[in-house]
C-alpha cells in the first residue's frame, strides 16, 4: 500500500513538473521547472540517482545492519556444545537474519529498487525541457552544459574509526564503501588490567573479528572487554566445556596458548601436534634411533615426539604426514596404544565403526573409559577432524580418569 501511494505521489509530481514547464515560461522561454539548468531538480534526485538509497536500490535491514547474517550465531547457523553441533534457535540453523531472511534489506520504496530517480528515470535530465533549459527548443542552450547520463551508481567512501573503550594503544582508521560488506579486523588495543577482548560493537551489535558487516555511513567501532577467565585465555571462558582440561594441560606443561592470551580451541589439531602433546604428557625421554620417517626433518619441533611415538608402536615408519589433520579415529588409536593397547571386544555399537576396522578396539576402549562417546547414538564419525579443545579433553580424561567433564 505504501509503495502504491509513493508511486502515485511521484507520478503526480512528474505531471505537475510538465504542467509548470508548459505554463510558467519566462520571456526568453527559460524552463521554469529547472530554472534553465536542464537538470532534474527534485529533492530525491542526485544526478539521476535516488538519494534515499544512494543509488543502491536497497534499504539496509535494521536488525542485521545489511549483512543478511543472523546476529546471534554470526551467520554460522549454530555452534558446538561439547562434541555436538547445535542449530541456532534464532535462525533455525540457516545462518540468515530472521528479519530480512538473509537479503540484507529491502527494496528502496522511493525508487522501487532501481536506484534511479523516478522523475527523470535515472537520466538526471529535466523532464520539462528535455535537458535544453528552454521551452520549445530542441537543442540545449549555449550556457547549459550538455546533460550526461550516469552509467555507474554513486560510490561513497566512508571512514571507519576504532575506539579502545578503556583499552590502551591506538588503531589506525580505515575506509570502506558505503553499502558494501566490510570485514572487521583483529583488535590490537591493549586490554585494561584483568580484562580481555570480547567483541567489536558496531551500532550496538556485537561482532567477532573477521565478521562482515555492511555500513552505510561513517562509523566508530568500539572494543568490548570482559573479565579474563581463570584459564588466562580470552577464548576459554570459565563456563566452556573444555575450560578445566585446558587449565590442566597448561599447568602440567603439556600445551600452551597460541598467544599470550588465546588458546584457539577451535583450531584443527595436526598429527604432529597430538603426538607432541602425548609425548609431553607421558614425559617421553629423548631418543637416539635413526630417523625412520621420510617426511620428518630432524630440526622439526616435533622430531623427538614422533620418534617416541614410533618406539611405542603408535605410528609406522615411512611417510608420517605430520601436518595432516588428526581425526577422531587417529586420536583414540594414539591414546589406546599409549595406554598399552588393552584388549577389548571389537564391537562398538557404531554403524560407522565395523568390527574389522583397525581402530575398532581403540574406539571401544575410549568409550568404555569415558574418554569420548559417539557423535550420535549410532555413529562415531571416525574421519571427523579434532580441534585443540577436543584433544586436550581426550588427554585429560585419559590420564586423570575423570570422565564427563
Amino acid at each position: 500500500m505504501v509503495k502504491r501511494w509513493l508511486s502515485l505521489v511521484l507520478a503526480l509530481a512528474l505531471a505537475l513538473s510538465c504542467l509548470l514547464a508548459g505554463s510558467l515560461v519566462s520571456a526568453d522561454n527559460t524552463c521554469a521547472v529547472c530554472d534553465g539548468t536542464g537538470r532534474c531538480t527534485v529533492s530525491s534526485c542526485s544526478n539521476g540517482r535516488c538519494v534515499y538509497c544512494n543509488g543502491t536500490g536497497r534499504d539496509p535491514c535494521s536488525k542485521c545492519n545489511g549483512s543478511g547474517h543472523c546476529t546471534r550465531c554470526n551467520g554460522q547457523g549454530g555452534w558446538n556444545e561439547g562434541f555436538v553441533w547445535k542449530d541456532c534457535f534464532s535462525c533455525s540453523g540457516t545462518g540468515n537474519c530472521s528479519l530480512c531472511h538473509g537479503m540484507g534489506g529491502n527494496r528502496c520504496i522511493i525508487c522501487g529498487g532501481t536506484g534511479d530517480c523516478r522523475i527523470c528515470n535515472g537520466t538526471g535530465i529535466c523532464p520539462g525541457c528535455n535537458g535544453t533549459g528552454k521551452i520549445g527548443t530542441s537543442q540545449p542552450a549555449e550556457t547549459t552544459p550538455p546533460a550526461t547520463e550516469p552509467t555507474q551508481p554513486v560510490v561513497e567512501t566512508i571512514s571507519i574509526t576504532f575506539s579502545g573503550n578503556g583499552g590502551s594503544g591506538a588503531m589506525a582508521g580505515q575506509t570502506a564503501t558505503s553499502g558494501s560488506p566490510y570485514t572487521l579486523p583483529e583488535c590490537t588495543f591493549t586490554p585494561p588490567a584483568g580484562k580481555c577482548f570480547k567483541a567489536w560493537s558496531v551500532n550496538g551489535t556485537e561482532y567477532a573479528p573477521g565478521s562482515a558487516v555492511t555500513l552505510w555511513a561513517g562509523t566508530t567501532v568500539s572494543a568490548l572487554w570482559q573479565d579474563m577467565p581463570a584459564s588466562g585465555f580470552s577464548d576459554v571462558p570459565d563456563d566452556a566445556w573444555f575450560a578445566t582440561p585446558v587449565i590442566w594441560s597448561v599447568e602440567n606443561q603439556i600445551t600452551s596458548g597460541t598467544s599470550a592470551t588465546t588458546f584457539s580451541p577451535n583450531q584443527v589439531c595436526s598429527v604432529a601436534q597430538i603426538l607432541t602433546l602425548l609425548a609431553r604428557a607421558y614425559d617421553a625421554s629423548p631418543s637416539t634411533i635413526p630417523n625412520p620417517f621420510t617426511d620428518v626433518s630432524e630440526d622439526a619441533f616435533y622430531y623427538q615426539s614422533v620418534l617416541w611415538a614410533y618406539e611405542q608402536g603408535m605410528v609406522s615408519g615411512g611417510a608420517l604426514a605430520p601436518d595432516a589433520p588428526c581425526t577422531r579415529a587417529m586420536a583414540v588409536t594414539y591414546l589406546w596404544k599409549a595406554a598399552g593397547s588393552p584388549a577389548l571386544q571389537s564391537g562398538t555399537g557404531f554403524s560407522d565403526v565395523p568390527a574389522s576396522s583397525p581402530y575398532a578396539q581403540a574406539v571401544s576402549w575410549a568409550v568404555a573409559q569415558g574418554i569420548t562417546s559417539g557423535t550420535t547414538d549410532t555413529t562415531f564419525s571416525p574421519d571427523k577432524t579434532c580441534t585443540r579443545a577436543e584433544i586436550v579433553m581426550f588427554l585429560y580424561r585419559s590420564l586423570t580418569g575423570v570422565s564427563g567433564v
